[in-house]
């Protein structure tokens, strides 16, 4: 794939990533928690119209799925040009919370700035946290449960019943895949919180991509979303790859963390799954950054790089959707590395 398509197909399926926050009864336009993106009603008819042809353009059926009970939700496209997308919406909550407080500390320090000259950096620390606590009550917790959770596992001890391998001739690259995991598998850590909303949803997962392999008008099934979405479709596109190595996946993830540890990286390479699995964060998103490197997660290399452009909104360190979609609409410079 040539940049040109690494960039066009980057921003189509991030649109897709976008829609992973539809409902049945409701647009994620039309939640009252975006309305801080639109000046007027106009200004967001116009900025949306990408979000509307999308719904309509080749889309022969749409369903809504998931674990309420785990916030682990995804929506599945089928599109009558032979495509399957499965947008992941996960939680945002739970890593959006680490550039929301990265921007209130930000802010506070400005505000606070005469109070801070007799403040050690530890008071300021723990004075800027209970403040964001105080405002920011609906968040806390799951901060809290996000960082706890930024642990590394391994999955030897469950990894057949995730995958649930099926018994089928490999091909050449087929049997390759299989050798190479084996290599790697008593040494991969996948971030645990990931893996844990994974497994809320793999049943379900492993049940849809069996039907739509199965059925033969369908030749690409996509994964994508954003944030916490994008983790859960990496791991998927890892996990299922494993399951049907022979077929044809694909992965657009954009805003993502970090989500395991050097030696599932150098598995992913050496696998060849990298070829199929595309990147993209807009420079600076502080999310790209976390879990920290000091806990063993390594950090992948973009395929596509956006220039951060000045929004009228908070764009909450450079990570909320509807920034990454003001940026593709206003033509932010582009860096694209080829595969």
């Amino acid at each position: 794939m040539n940049a040109k398509e690494i960039k066009y197909n980057s921003f189509k399926y991030f649109i897709y990533s976008i829609l992973a926050w539809d409902h049945k009864d409701r647009k994620v336009e039309d939640d009252p928690r975006n309305d801080c993106y639109f000046f007027s009603p106009e200004y967001k008819k116009s900025f949306t119209k990408d979000l509307e042809i999308a719904r309509k353009k080749n889309i022969i059926k749409i369903d809504y799925l998931g674990n309420d009970a785990t916030s682990t939700n995804f929506n599945v496209y089928e599109k009558n040009d032979g495509e399957v997308i499965i947008a992941f919406r996960g939680s945002d909550s739970k890593i959006d919370w680490g550039a929301d407080f990265a921007y209130f500390k930000q802010k506070f320090k400005e505000a606070n700035n005469e109070k801070l000259f007799s403040m050690s950096a530890e008071d300021f620390n723990k004075c800027c946290m209970n403040e964001y606590k105080k405002s920011r009550e609906d968040l806390f917790d799951k901060p809290i449960k996000f960082f706890s959770e930024a642990f590394k596992t391994n999955l030897s001890s469950f990894i057949d019943e995730i995958v649930e391998k099926k018994n089928f001739d490999f091909s050449d690259y087929g049997t390759y895949l299989k050798s190479v995991f084996e290599k790697y598998k008593s040494r991969i850590e996948f971030h645990g919180g990931f893996i844990k909303q994974y497994k809320s949803i793999y049943k379900e997962l492993n049940t849809i991509v069996d039907k739509y392999i199965k059925d033969k008008r369908f030749k690409k099934i996509i994964f994508c979303g954003h944030s916490l979405g994008s983790a859960l479709a990496m791991d998927t596109y890892i996990l299922q790859s494993i399951r049907y190595p022979e077929n044809n996946f694909e992965c657009y993830a954009a805003g993502t963390p970090k989500i395991g540890n050097s030696v599932l990286a150098k598995f992913i390479k050496e696998s060849k799954l990298g070829e199929k699995l595309f990147i993209m964060n807009v420079e600076n998103d502080l999310v790209s950054n976390v879990p920290p490197d000091k806990l063993g997660f390594f950090k992948p290399v973009n395929d596509v790089e956006i220039t951060p452009l000045k929004a009228p909104f908070n764009t909450k360190m450079n990570h909320t959707l509807f920034y990454y979609l003001y940026c593709m609409k206003n033509f932010a410079p582009v860096k694209v590395n080829t595969k």
